[in-house]
């Protein structure tokens, strides 16, 4: 593994532990609604609740693609071109959001050719 990759990795761990630090500070009542709801089946119809569920979700997805990246040589070149897209139409989608973070992110990986595999 280069340098590189894990740098990009850590990267995308840190992103996912900032995200959802984020969300669980401005969606702490929702989080209390369902924990006193008793959890189970406590999000949906509940747009606040199913809100901050996705975005927590979200943040456990971008950790787990770190620790993905952290078991790899290279980074697959359609993931990061995918990873582009995705925060691209994100920030588009959501001008006052965190995709932002993510571009330079995967302009990182698309920008260091050793680090990419075909796949």
């Amino acid at each position: 593994m280069t340098s590189q990759v894990k740098r990009s990795a850590w990267l995308l761990i840190a992103t996912g532990i900032l995200h959802n630090t984020i969300c669980s500070l401005l969606g702490v009542s929702a989080l209390r609604e369902m924990v006193g709801a008793g959890f189970f089946n406590s999000v949906d119809p509940h747009f606040h609740r199913m809100a901050i569920f996705w975005c927590l979700f979200a943040g456990f997805g971008i950790m787990m693609w770190g620790q993905l990246l952290l078991s790899m040589k290279e980074v697959p070149r359609g993931f990061a071109w995918s990873f582009l897209l995705l925060c691209c139409v994100g920030a588009v989608m959501m001008p006052i959001s965190g995709f932002w973070l993510c571009i330079p992110q995967a302009i990182y990986m698309l920008k260091h050719d050793s680090l990419l595999q075909e796949a």
